[in-house]
């Protein structure tokens, strides 16, 4: 490193650097570092969120602002302080995170006082207070609440129980104090805001007396913090050391961050503007006619007629003839004090302003006191009425003159060089103009309001400190009583471009940031000029410095402005030495590179790209993800005059692990700028030592996470499904075989027919199957009570008998050939000669009672039949349904016939038996015809065998199927690696390789939804685990890649599932018999078949969830879940939850003692920890951070709870046996972030306070909902909880009763209330920690019981609640109609939206008033729902009367 020892190094402290954050007093003041990132570029993260207490600053820098603020609460954290900086510089948020140090620290029950100068600071402070910590009591504490009546200890102590925060003005505390209400052993910190004010006799300084006096007395005592722009009134050090003694405080403004925070404050730029010559009051000539008729009316003002004389001399005593001596000598009375006090105003107006300003206040003051005298109040005694009537009548006498026109106003000099600066500024001018005086104030804004070079271009408003107290006489000069809030109101929503106010703008009152402050009267000392540049904040502001060149006190004034000026540009100064330093200075470090790809690294890429990679991994919203650095002082070891040496620690976002959150710089440098780069790029190393960043030195992507991942394609070529016939038919050369009793039976269990199936290899147990006969439903059995056989001589031609019955007239069945799989009949043998053996006689008809027992075939080719009816003759052709062929008809004349006919019934021509007949739309008329078919009896035979056995024969083929999907299960269960699961229940796994288009009657439907939740929760503890330094972000990115349907698809592919997958739907038709001889010489899979990608990533999951239920549910069933998953995606090193749960907790510190803002926390939860830094840690938001707190966020834990939740639901779902059409929307509506963010606001733990009326404690109940004890240090964070805290106060209702009692989801309410995510990410990270900490998903499901997910859950599925989300329910009745929806903005100011629904061609709705897109689309696809829905019924309807 070079130095160059020429350079000037000395430097003049500022009134600012009034005390370093160091001990040192030698050196330079350390500042942090600029961003200069051309990586940073390409990313665009969130939004920053300004300093507390002030507007936006520098958006882009307030990362910077933060490592200051942080400087100054590590420095609070040693010792009592006062933080000196700038208006603007985000003093508040120090002291946010100092209160919430206190409060995370200190004992329970000890109190944060937080102390400010007026009653509407204090209401502003306490706002944001409770935007910031939620999740305690606050309570604002002012003159206005009566405290002078409370009277007793027990009124403080009943309005304390159980508060964190107080907020109050120094009065309150200070009698509090000396009357012993408070002690200040109580108090754990006192923050002093605006702390310059704790001079003289202030109640600030004479709480800090009874501090040292309790100090002095071994009292314990709080901590001390102090805010402040100015820590003194005027730039002495006298004073500041007075104010340090005075709050037992050191001053201290950030050192280690000092350029920095010079950078993050934008100061304007100073212009002095002179003015001139200006008037005296007693100059000739100076008075307006209006004047001299004032002053006339004064002059003519008898004292003995004056009300206050007549009612002393009335009362004729000792004490009256006092008072009216020095009322004589001094015309000291209400009426002369008035008439002299706004002669002298109306004449510092006419010499500020100008003669039109002079005339309009007194014609102003005039009327508004004449309206107030002929107002009667009932506060006012009889001769202070007689007064103000006596001041009416003596003002009635001045001559007012007529408003001038506006565009000929008669204004001071002052006024025009005030409008030339005011019409030479940007159009976007937003501004402040300080004056001294009230009248002045409201006089200069109306004239501004009225100037013809002014009254087009800016909306000017005014503002000025007033007594709230309402019976206090008025004074004659005063005008426009309100207070000007609805001004600053208007002033801080840019609706007012122009404020003219008193020096009660200067301080504490939340203004936002200005381009442009005016100095319309000279700053009376420096406190006035740093809190008035202050205001003026804005990039490229003014400051403009009124003076009147031609005063006696002009020498003064320059002195003055020299001494500001001097303060000003000591810090302009110091920004020019550091980057002196920065430039002279010539670092040497090598480059990194990395070890295969030998990418490299540079000292000066560094910063650019550790900004990169932060804002790649930690890019949430409301999240900073810019790394900070921290500026320390290396201790002296050079000669005295060079300068210090520093080193750089780098703060890297706190979704990192601890040991990667603050990395050390290698090196000590003189320059700020390089300690900076060698932090970034010695924290870069450890990012790829740790895995964390590529062999490109690039964040992870794609592959970096999750290797050999491929594009999906919709289809690919796969194997064709293993055909388990060959090997059973090659097994008939066996000697042994084996036989199965198999049942027909009804729906009542009866039993219709009974064979034996033989088999030459063991068959799996096959579950009870239905089968369906027209409109009936039979079972078919087949036991499990196995015999060894050897004789088959009956068997295989009994078998083709049966099939010949079935179907011979359909096919030609071979004879002499063996079928695959044989049955024969428990009673009679069957065989061929049974069909159509018997002669039909009308005398065997006759004999029949009831529906014939044997089949009807047709002679000329064997067809089946049912008999009817008997049928003497040839029935008319009109009452047959079915008409005969013309084949038919030519047979019929071929073979000439005489006599009776048959009435026939259909045999069915179908062979898949396994599926009901699928029902037309409409239901076919029946008809009046009373013969289906008929044919002559004479070409007519009857079998000899039941029907019923034919029946049995016709279920061959459907039979044979389902033996064959149960032996293509079973071939996968016992000869591959699936074999190690012993899988108990065969059914499960054959449906999991069902596909749904197979249409059996379980497909993989249900088991696929269980096997996602399950891949979802073990996939998530498993890179958990595997990845313990990972960010969220890179785990959410491999478990996206882990669970995506490529890898799986891939999985599925290198197993060999395919051949397995059942796909194809059994219709039986072209089903021919399994002839032994013809599968022999084949092989089990042959071919190739093309398969869905997806079907192929289902199976995986689909087997998963099986593995799950044969494992028995619970434990045991994810145990046997994981090892499925360690079969099928060996690449990956899956963990189960008892292993991952231990590795997890060996991860994390075990605290035994909550903070006490979260001690009641497990009162709500209803459980207690353990381990409690799991709970601190699943409670703690992003933005979070607490100085060198290296405490880990919610991300990692809210990425565990996320797949707990799931999982959890879906295990309430499933033990109701639900199809997955129905727990899909259900899983959807219960977790969906809104219902559980709403819920988590519902669900409250409550505290015991008190509120005072009338000095009485009357007591109440502190309601802390979940949400706010969430910890963060975001300001954006406080105010959109706020926002969603009001949104919910009115929408709360209508949810609950939605919630209770509605038969549809309350999508669109919730939506409308749009509660952040985070609200519902904490209850997440919440059930993470429980389980973590207890190892028991059953004190997890009681979480979901307390907060109210089940309990819906359960009135949902008793009341059948409809859950199908809007736009769901527009696709479905659109049906293939194209659904569009097209979202803008109202107007580009309003920030509402409005949607239009498009379906097809026709725009079906237009709907507004929509908070957000994705409230406004919700609303949207209800209500084109609701449309199409009344048009479908109004159509149904007409039909149903035109039927």
């Amino acid at each position: 490193m070079a130095f160059n020892s020429n350079d000037d190094m000395s430097m003049r402290p500022g009134v600012a650097d009034i005390r370093n954050a160091s001990d040192s007093s030698e050196g330079f003041a350390s500042s942090g570092s600029r961003v200069e990132s051309p990586v940073s570029e390409e990313i665009t993260g969130p939004a920053s969120p300004p300093p507390a207490g002030d507007q936006v600053v520098q958006e882009e820098n307030i990362i910077h602002a933060r490592a200051y603020q942080l400087e100054m609460l590590e420095e609070s954290l040693k010792r009592n302080v006062i933080v000196v900086m700038d208006t603007g510089s985000g003093k508040t948020q120090v002291a946010i995170l100092r209160m919430r140090a206190a409060l995370e620290n200190s004992p329970s029950g000890k109190i944060v006082w937080f102390l400010v100068p007026t009653v509407a600071l204090c209401y502003q402070q306490l706002q944001v207070i409770q935007s910031q910590i939620p999740g305690v009591q606050s309570k604002p504490l002012t003159g206005n609440d009566g405290i002078d009546t409370w009277s007793n200890t027990s009124i403080w102590n009943a309005f304390l129980e159980n508060v964190s925060i107080v907020v109050s003005t120094y009065q309150v505390l200070s009698q509090a104090l000396d009357h012993a209400f408070v002690q200040t052993d109580s108090l754990s910190l006192l923050v002093f805001d605006e702390a310059h004010n704790c001079v003289g006799d202030s109640p600030g300084r004479k709480i800090m007396t009874r501090y040292q006096e309790n100090k002095q007395a071994g009292i314990p005592v709080p901590a001390i913090l102090g805010l402040t722009a100015s820590p003194t009134i005027n730039a002495s050090t006298s004073g500041l050391e007075i104010i340090e003694r005075t709050l037992d405080a050191v001053c201290r403004t950030p050192t280690r961050h000092r350029a920095e925070l010079l950078r993050q404050v934008k100061r304007p730029v100073m212009f002095p503007v002179p003015y001139g010559p200006g008037l005296n009051q007693n100059d000739p000539g100076i008075e307006t006619q209006t004047m001299r008729s004032l002053m006339q009316a004064y002059l003519d003002l008898d004292i003995n007629n004056d009300p206050y004389i007549v009612r002393k001399l009335a009362e004729n005593t000792e004490r009256s003839y006092l008072e009216l001596q020095r009322a004589w000598m001094k015309q000291d009375t209400y009426v002369f004090k008035q008439m002299a006090s706004f002669c002298r105003k109306s004449t510092e107006i006419r010499c500020e302003l100008g003669p039109w300003a002079a005339d309009y206040y007194i014609r102003s003051a005039i009327t508004q006191y004449l309206d107030y005298a002929n107002k009667s109040s009932q506060n006012n005694s009889a001769w202070e009425l007689a007064e103000k009537r006596y001041l009416a009548g003596v003002l009635q006498k001045v001559e007012l003159a007529q408003a001038d026109h506006r565009d000929n106003l008669q204004v001071s000099s002052k006024v025009t060089k005030l409008i030339e600066q005011l019409v030479s500024c940007p159009a976007n001018v937003q501004g402040i103009v300080f004056v001294k005086e009230t009248a002045t104030t409201h006089v200069l804004q109306r004239l501004l309001s009225m100037h013809k070079l002014t009254r087009t271009r800016f909306r000017t408003g005014s503002m000025v400190g007033a007594s709230r107290y309402e019976a206090r006489k008025r004074d004659v000069g005063e005008l426009n009583r309100n207070d000007g809030l609805v001004d600053l109101e208007l002033f801080r929503s840019g609706k007012l471009d122009i404020l003219i106010a008193t020096s009660v703008l200067e301080e504490g009152i939340d203004v936002p940031a200005c381009n442009l402050v005016v100095c319309f009267d000279r700053p009376t000392h420096l406190k006035s000029f740093i809190q008035r540049r202050g205001r003026a904040r804005m990039r490229e502001s003014k400051l403009i410095l009124m003076y009147d060149i031609s005063s006696d006190s002009h020498m003064a004034w320059e002195k003055h402005e020299e001494e500001m000026r001097q303060h000003y540009e000591d810090q302009s100064r110091e920004l020019k030495k550091l980057k002196a330093i920065e430039d002279a200075e010539i670092p040497s470090v090598a480059p990194l590179y990395t070890k295969h790809a030998r990418a490299r690294l540079e000292l000066d890429d560094a910063k650019g790209h550790l900004d990169h990679f932060c804002g790649v991994i930690a890019s949430r919203e409301f999240v900073e993800w810019r790394p900070y650095y921290i500026i320390t002082k290396v201790p002296y070891t050079r000669a005295k005059f060079e300068p210090p040496q520093v080193k750089a620690t780098v703060v890297l976002p706190n979704s990192l692990p601890a040991h990667l959150r603050r990395i050390d710089g290698n090196d000590v440098w003189y320059s700020e700028k390089n300690a900076c780069k060698d932090a970034a790029f010695e924290a870069y190393k450890r990012l790829y030592e740790a895995g964390l960043v590529n062999e490109n030195l690039m964040p992870l992507k794609g592959d970096d996470l999750v290797e050999g991942l491929e594009s999906r394609l919709p289809e690919i070529e796969v194997d064709e499904r293993w055909n388990p016939w060959p090997h059973v038919a090659r097994a008939w050369s066996g000697s042994q075989y084996h036989r199965y009793p198999v049942q027909l039976l009804d729906r009542s269990n009866a039993v219709l027919a009974e064979f034996s199936m033989v088999s030459p290899v063991q068959l799996p147990s096959i579950p009870i199957f239905d089968v369906f006969w027209g409109n009936k439903s039979w079972k078919v059995k087949i036991s499990q009570r196995m015999e060894t056989v050897v004789d088959l001589s009956r068997t295989a031609e009994e078998t083709m008998a049966l099939i010949t019955l079935a179907y011979g007239h359909r096919f030609e069945v071979e004879d002499g050939r063996q079928h695959v799989i044989q049955f024969h009949s428990h009673g009679k043998p069957i065989s061929r000669k049974d069909l159509g053996s018997q002669t039909i006689t009308s005398g065997f008809l006759a004999q029949e009672n009831g529906e014939l027992q044997y089949l009807i075939r047709k002679t000329m080719n064997n067809s089946p039949y049912f008999y009817g009816e008997f049928l003497p003759s040839e029935p008319s052709y009109d009452l047959v349904r079915k008409k005969r062929s013309n084949y038919e008809e030519a047979f019929l004349q071929e073979n000439p016939f005489d006599g009776p006919w048959l009435a026939l019934k259909r045999w069915p021509r179908r062979r898949d038996f396994l599926h009901e007949i699928r029902q037309d739309a409409k239901p076919e008329q029946r008809s009046a015809k009373p013969y289906e078919y008929i044919w002559p009896a004479a070409h007519c035979r009857m079998d000899s065998t039941p029907i019923v056995n034919v029946q049995f024969a016709s279920l061959i083929p459907s039979i044979t199927h389902i033996l064959e999907i149960y032996l293509l299960g079973q071939e996968l269960s016992t000869n591959t690696d699936f074999k190690e699961l012993a899988f108990n229940d065969l059914r499960l796994l054959v449906t999991a390789i069902s596909a749904s288009s197979a249409r059996e009657a379980d497909d993989y439907q249900r088991l696929e939804f269980l096997g996602d939740v399950l891949l979802k929760l073990l996939s998530t503890i498993s890179v958990a685990v595997n990845r313990p330094h990972f960010p969220e972000g890179y785990l959410s990115k491999m478990r996206v890649r882990m669970l995506s349907n490529s890898r799986l698809c891939k999985s599925s592919r290198d197993f060999g599932l395919a051949r397995f997958i059942h796909t194809k739907e059994f219709t039986g038709h072209k089903w021919r018999p399994f002839y032994v001889d013809e599968l022999a010489s084949k092989e089990g899979v042959s071919g190739k078949r093309t398969m869905s990608t997806k079907i192929l990533a289902d199976v995986v999951e689909s087997l998963t969830g099986a593995a799950y239920v044969d494992g028995g549910l619970g434990y045991n069933g994810l145990d046997k879940a994981l090892r499925c998953l360690r079969l099928l995606i060996p690449g990956d090193v899956w963990r189960g939850l008892d292993e991952g749960r231990t590795a997890l907790l060996s991860l994390r510190e075990s605290k035994s003692k909550l903070p006490p803002t979260l001690a009641p926390l497990e009162s709500l939860l209803g459980y207690s920890f353990s381990c409690k830094s799991l709970l601190v840690e699943s409670m703690t938001h992003s933005s979070f951070n607490l100085a060198s707190s290296n405490e880990q966020s919610l991300e990692r834990l809210e990425f565990i709870g996320d797949a707990i939740l799931d999982y959890l639901i879906v295990m309430e779902l499933w033990e109701r046996n639900l199809p997955e059409s129905r727990m899909s929307p259900l899983r959807a509506a219960c977790v969906n972030a809104d219902l559980v963010g709403f819920l988590g606001m519902e669900w409250s733990t409550s505290q015991h306070t008190a509120n005072i009326e009338n000095a009485v404690a009357v007591p109440t109940e502190f309601k802390i909902p979940f949400w706010k004890f969430m910890r963060h240090s975001s300001e954006a964070v406080g105010a959109v909880q706020k926002a969603a805290e009001e949104r919910h106060a009115l929408e709360r209702d209508a949810i609950l009763q939605a919630i209770s009692s509605s038969s549809v989801y309350p999508w669109v309410l919730l939506s409308h209330i749009h509660i952040p995510k985070f609200f519902s990410d904490i209850f997440e990270s919440v059930l993470a920690a429980v389980w973590l900490d207890s190892g028991d998903m059953s004190v997890c499901r009681s979480l979901l019981e307390r907060i109210g997910i089940l309990p819906f859950l359960r009135r949902i599925l008793e009341d059948n609640v409809d859950v199908t989300h809007p736009k769901n329910k527009l696709g479905e009745i659109a049906g293939q109609r194209l659904v569009e929806y097209e979202v803008g903005l109202v107007t580009a100011e309003e920030a509402a939206y409005v949607c239009k629904v498009f379906v097809g061609d026709e725009l079906v709705v237009e709907v507004g008033g929509g908070n957000h897109k994705d409230e406004v689309i919700t609303k949207a696809a209800e209500k084109a729902y609701e449309v199409l829905r009344a048009r479908s019924d109004a159509e149904a309807d007409a039909m149903e009367v035109d039927a």
